[in-house]
């Protein structure tokens, strides 16, 4: 399995950090109305935070337990609206609608990149920066 570089994992968190909409950092619904508490939604926290000591092979499968516990909600909410602002080369609501389902696909590789890729469309090459992969260093990658 491949692994999440610390500076493609640090540009990322970076990213997510410098944005302020209100969805980062709230972590998604339960069907059981309990406070999810699951590994996946405390890795996620930690990379939100910053944190490069992750262990990217448990964070991918948490994802994958939590998708598959049927008390979460695993659907992200505006997911077809955010496709469809991707695919109209609507980058600045794709970015903002982005937050929102990252919150429920932060494992998503493909999605960060479209989140730089819009920044870069929008003329913000630092943030655009934060997403983007560094190849030629170890420590993984989504």
């Amino acid at each position: 399995m491949k692994r999440l570089s610390p500076a493609f994992a640090a540009k990322v968190c970076a990213l997510l950090l410098t944005l302020s909409f209100p969805a980062l950092g709230q972590a998604p619904d339960r069907r059981d109305g309990k406070p999810d508490n699951s590994d996946y939604q405390k890795m996620v926290t930690r990379l939100k935070a910053g944190e490069k000591d992750v262990d990217m092979v448990r964070f991918r499968a948490a994802y994958l337990e939590w998708v598959n516990d049927e008390c979460n909600i695993s659907d992200a909410p505006d997911r077809e609206a955010m496709v469809k602002a991707f695919e109209a080369k609507d980058h600045a609501k794709a970015v903002e609608l982005a937050q929102k389902v990252l919150d429920y696909e932060y494992a998503n590789r493909g999605l960060h990149l479209a989140v730089a890729n819009s920044y870069k469309e929008l003329g913000n090459t630092e943030k655009a920066k934060f997403s983007m992969p560094t190849s030629g260093r170890r420590f993984g990658r989504l």
